[in-house]
């Protein structure tokens, strides 16, 4: 069998994942799970036509960009013996060659998170993945966190988990109401833009209390600095934008709402363009720093030095 997975939903994609590999005897799974990159097609081809260790199925995960000549590899891969179950994670053109084969051949399941700036969509996603956990959430608490929490599909499977494990502390257990959602999951992406507006207005004092106070709740500097990095690039693209209509560029920045436009060209109407990419590489730079586990006060002075 073979199984594209396409779509944003990180979160949905790596169950799918998970749920192939759980039906795999414990006993075998380091010889019948594989994870590949696209550049060891020809390995992958190799392990999907070897039989199973003591098992009845092999899961083989294969990872990357696509091209068409790959397609050599494909075209064996549509063809796998029953007992091989083998995932793409793959991005391709499906326009293409190689990208009609994959469509016509394999099963495709199609991921997508709603975009926060499509009014409702995120919220509605929330309150129906809520419904999986017993949770009923009023539309207030779903488009709170929405706000909060933004297109981060681990995180908002991480917070509903929380509240549906935290429901005994309230009365009855009853469904969580928007003041308790509110102390339980704290808005990064608010708190974000605050830091983002303090750096922008080299204000030091405020971004190490926005930064102290972020990082004492537990948040991630790589989240911290991703939610940065959106609002450098979106500043950056509005900035630079120059013979697009407002469409495409809503498009391009993934807002449901046109009109928003003129609030965010406001805002980066006294923004230097040097600054603002200056800005967007140090924080794809500080990402890779944090990544290679550059400390928490590492961040922080990183921060402070983009004012």
């Amino acid at each position: 069998m073979l199984i594209w997975l396409t779509g944003n939903d990180a979160y949905k994609c790596d169950r799918v994942v998970a749920e192939h590999r759980s039906k795999l005897d414990p006993n075998w799974q380091a010889f019948n799970f594989h994870r590949y990159g696209v550049e060891e097609l020809e390995q992958v081809v190799s392990e999907a036509n070897t039989m199973p260790f003591g098992s009845t199925t092999k899961v083989l995960v294969v990872q990357g960009d696509l091209k068409s000549d790959h397609e050599a590899y494909i075209k064996q891969l549509v063809d796998v013996p029953d007992y091989c179950v083998v995932i793409l994670r793959v991005v391709l053109d499906a326009r293409t060659k190689v990208g009609k084969l994959v469509k016509s051949k394999a099963k495709v399941l199609d991921y997508n998170l709603p975009s926060i700036w499509k009014a409702g969509a995120l919220s509605r996603y929330i309150q129906q993945e809520a419904t999986d956990l017993e949770l009923r959430l009023s539309n207030p608490v779903a488009d709170y966190l929405a706000e909060a929490i933004g297109e981060d599909a681990y995180r908002i499977h991480s917070e509903l988990e929380k509240l549906s494990l935290s429901r005994h502390l309230l009365r009855g257990g009853s469904n969580p109401h928007l003041s308790w959602v509110q102390e339980l999951v704290p808005n990064l992406n608010q708190n974000a833009i605050a830091l983002a507006n303090a750096i922008r207005y080299h204000n030091h004092t405020e971004v190490l209390s926005l930064t102290s106070e972020l990082l004492a709740r537990g948040e991630h500097p790589l989240k911290i600095n991703a939610a940065l990095l959106t609002m450098f690039r979106r500043w950056l693209t509005v900035k630079t934008a120059r013979v697009v209509s407002d469409e495409v560029l809503a498009q391009r920045l993934n807002l449901g709402n046109p009109k928003r436009l003129y609030y965010l060209r406001q805002e980066v109407a006294p923004l230097d363009v040097e600054w603002l990419r200056r800005g967007a590489i140090a924080l794809f730079e500080l990402e890779c720093k944090l990544k290679r586990s550059l400390d928490e006060e590492g961040f922080t002075l990183a921060l402070l030095a983009l004012t």
